[in-house]
């Protein structure tokens, strides 16, 4: 899927606040890399992960804050000025961050919504 793909069957989302990836296909995750702007400001981040196999898109509602309070448990690129996030697409790890390697932190709290998407 692309991203103005997901973006259609999302239309209540804000395009500048949404960051959008499919697993990978190396690695059962969502990689993401989000700028360090995005996470200063105090409008939430909407995160949308589409699985292929599941043929499922997931709609994460991230506030700013989760990031800033759990910057230990997330990777900062600082030659990128970007968070670095690794999500697990695992059932059992569904949305947890992977990078830095078990950080333990979990997005699974702002699943907001699925929907069932066949392209």
């Amino acid at each position: 899927m692309k991203r103005n793909q997901a973006l259609a069957h999302l239309p209540y989302l804000a395009a500048d606040t949404t960051r959008f990836a499919n697993v990978n296909s190396a690695k059962n995750v969502w990689w993401l890399d989000i700028p360090i702007s995005k996470i200063n400001g105090h409008i939430n981040l909407s995160l949308a992960l589409y699985d292929d196999r599941r043929k499922k898109l997931f709609v994460l509602d991230v506030p700013p804050d989760f990031f800033r309070e759990n910057e230990k448990s997330i990777s900062i690129r600082i030659d990128r000025q970007v968070v670095s996030l690794e999500l697990s697409a695992e059932d059992s790890r569904i949305f947890e961050n992977t990078r830095p390697v078990n950080s333990g932190l979990s997005f699974r709290q702002f699943l907001v919504r699925t929907l069932d998407i066949s392209l």
